[in-house]
């Protein structure tokens, strides 16, 4: 027999029918089964079992039985009874123990609605360990632990309630003959590490403690107390809150937490709102088959605005500062009409398209932004109401004018492709393409070109779109006169000469094979 105090138990009684087994613990001798009695309240503890073998020694395998005695209800249980496969040992502050529970009112209430959500939460965990132990396929695991949190969502843990930031409670106040704000700088013994209140009991000992929050009031005999607290937390604000007056009347001061690292556009502190947003956890990479996200990050989601007073409409160009930390941040940045990402510093993947931008980060960066620049643009061609059409879609400039086709965000992707002569449905466009163009078609385009040759006509088309008559004409000067003589003659148009030419050159390499 195993035991803390006194000799034997030989009337211990057990019953394997009621056993109750909360938690594991192996016990092999009697140091570590005194180190585990040592949490329980009881006067004796007893580990007993049946010596089959009558060597004098446990055994794997033979039946045991630990034990209480005295205590506070003065009599004897058996905790655990099992064999050597069933080491159960109870959680030593469970045992009878019996908590007070109030509602938010302060009415006494039924301990079993308080504590029925955390035996769900517990659920959680014993899933995960069983998972982990190889005891449970990972479906199994995962669709136990979306059943519970259904059952808690059913129990309303996840429901908001009202906003308590403000404490409502008693604030706790410490009086002081004399207290002095000092700065971090301060040298010797009182250089705790931050902007606060040093504060004296008696003149002899100096400054013996410090608050975050101290008020000034008069003491009615001609002299003054310092009253200080820590219940309204940390704020630089707090250096002049000596003249304030909250231990008289009540309430807390209202201050603005200041962070360390905060966002900053053309220098200024953005204010956030609404204020200490908490991310929530994102459904990306959670949803779905468990195969499909193996391996793959969990992601957290938050949205909130920065308000930057005083902020400088008229500048052509704005630094904004975003402190990125905590991991990898995406971030897209979506500017008002007439703006542009122009560089953005320690941004990967940087992806501009008009006045969006998006990027990866994972340290602070400095993006550059502005109006965009439409100074050198004689004309600016967009894209018509109807989607499919430039506007204006002909426009005249003189030699050397600058002409930029400016859209973003359009429904459709286009672009711009200079073409030999006039479209019609006959021409190919591949063969006809020459001069200029913007690139591959997108719903973000900027795309600008000078025309130097003057007395010229340049047409062009939206590829995508050339059947829809998604077509321009950019006319230098006086515009080519031969062409225009050639269109209004009713003469074959150039397309359909090269056409001609290709057709007759095929035919009479068909007779010269034959």
């Amino acid at each position: 027999v195993l035991e803390t105090e006194g000799e034997g138990c030989d009337d211990c009684a057990g019953n394997l029918d009621t056993m109750d087994a909360e938690t594991s613990f192996d016990i092999t001798d009697q140091n570590e089964f005194e180190n585990w009695a040592y949490n329980y309240d009881f006067d004796s503890y007893y580990f007993q079992f049946m010596d089959e073998n009558e060597n004098g020694a446990y055994d794997s395998g033979e039946i045991y039985a630990v034990s209480s005695e005295g205590g506070g209800n003065g009599g004897e249980e058996v905790l655990v009874e099992g064999t050597a496969d069933r080491k159960h040992m109870p959680k030593a502050d469970d045992y009878e123990y019996e908590p007070d529970c109030f509602d938010d009112e302060g009415n006494e209430i039924d301990c079993d609605e308080v504590f029925d959500m955390f035996a769900y939460i517990f659920m959680i965990a014993e899933n995960a360990t069983h998972y982990e132990d190889g005891d449970m396929t990972a479906d199994t695991a995962a669709d136990n632990v979306v059943n519970l949190f259904y059952v808690l969502v059913e129990m309303g843990v996840f429901e908001g309630g009202e906003d308590d930031h403000e404490d409502h409670g008693e604030v706790y106040w410490n009086e002081y003959i004399y207290c002095e704000w000092i700065s971090e700088s301060l040298d010797g013994d009182y250089d705790w590490g931050d902007d606060r209140w040093y504060c004296e009991e008696n003149e002899t000992v100096g400054f013996e403690d410090w608050w975050y929050y101290c008020e000034m009031h008069e003491d009615g005999f001609g002299g003054s107390n310092y009253y200080c607290t820590d219940d309204f937390g940390q704020s630089p604000d707090y250096e002049f809150s000596a003249s304030n007056d909250h231990y008289v009347t009540g309430g807390s001061p209202e201050v603005h937490d200041q962070d360390d690292n905060p966002a900053l556009l053309d220098g200024i502190i953005g204010i956030e709102n609404p204020p200490d947003n908490i991310p929530v956890i994102s459904p990306t990479n959670i949803v779905g088959a468990l195969s499909d996200n193996e391996g793959l990050p969990m992601m957290y989601t938050g949205s909130f605005k920065l308000k930057f007073e005083g902020a400088d409409a008229s500048l052509e160009t704005h630094e904004a500062y975003i402190p990125v930390d905590d991991g990898n941040w995406h971030v897209e940045m979506i500017l008002l009409e007439g703006y542009e990402v122009k560089s953005c510093e320690d941004c990967e993947d940087l992806v501009i398209e008009g006045n969006n931008a998006k990027f990866n980060a994972d340290e602070p960066v400095t993006v550059i932004f502005g109006k965009v620049d439409t100074s050198d643009c004689a004309a600016i061609v967009t894209i018509g109401d109807d989607g499919y059409s430039f506007e204006p879609a002909d426009i005249t400039i003189a030699a050397g004018d600058t002409v930029c086709w400016i859209w973003k965000g359009t429904s459709d992707v286009h672009n711009v492709a200079e073409v030999a002569t006039k479209f019609d449905e006959d021409m190919n466009l591949e063969d006809a393409k020459l001069g200029f163009y913007s690139g591959e078609a997108a719903n973000y385009v900027d795309f600008r070109h000078t025309f130097d040759e003057n007395d010229k006509t340049h047409y062009y088309v939206c590829e995508p779109h050339a059947s829809m008559a998604m077509v321009g004409t950019v006319t230098v000067g006086d515009g080519d006169q031969t062409q225009e003589i050639v269109e209004e003659s009713g003469l074959p148009s150039i397309g359909f000469v090269v056409g001609t030419l290709a057709l007759v050159g095929a035919a009479g390499l068909r007779r010269r094979i034959r």
